[in-house]
């Protein structure tokens, strides 16, 4: 291969996404920007339908990419080109990633009001106001910071799981 034919792009061209990964990146990128539009846009109408689209879009888009991605794969392990994706070889994606999940992170332990905790009983808003709905059915009472992050981090592990179980579900242990 000579220099003509090398790609220098910041993203690898040789990437074929199928129709499920893109309906998949599709909704959770949705459910991402509904959740995010929460953080600045303050009090919300309809919090049930805006609460449950935001976290099943998110939850539903990373089920069919995963499925997209290891649905149709004969057995074996794949774990073909792991180590050159950017975002697991400690690439511009992961170290991106690994910031914004440490500043949310430090934002909920020690400013949890940026996020729209209510203090001293007034009412909460934005991001955690997302989260009353869900809250208030089953706990009775608003959402709190920990609430907002024990749900995300809920949705995560259900769908990284669903994601080991597409992964090596041709092995016995």
């Amino acid at each position: 291969m000579n220099f003509m034919e090398t790609s220098l792009s910041l993203s690898n061209p040789d990437v074929k996404l199928n129709i499920k990964q893109k309906l998949g990146l599709a909704a959770a990128g949705i459910g991402t920007l509904i959740l995010l539009l929460s953080v600045f846009g303050g009090q919300l109408p309809y919090p049930w339908l805006i609460s449950g689209g935001s976290i099943g879009l998110m939850a539903l888009g990373g089920l069919l990419y995963t499925n997209g991605s290891y649905g149709a794969h004969p057995e074996g392990v794949k774990n073909n080109g792991i180590w050159h994706n950017t975002i697991s070889n400690r690439g511009a994606w992961g170290w991106i990633i690994g910031v914004v999940l440490t500043v949310f992170y430090c934002i909920l332990y020690w400013a949890p009001g940026v996020l729209g905790l209510g203090a001293d009983g007034a009412a909460n808003r934005g991001l955690i106001a997302l989260f009353d709905p869900l809250s208030q059915l089953l706990k009775n009472q608003p959402a709190s910071q920990w609430f907002v992050y024990g749900t995300l981090y809920t949705v995560a592990i259900f769908v990284m799981g669903f994601k080991f179980i597409m992964k090596y579900r041709h092995n016995r242990y």
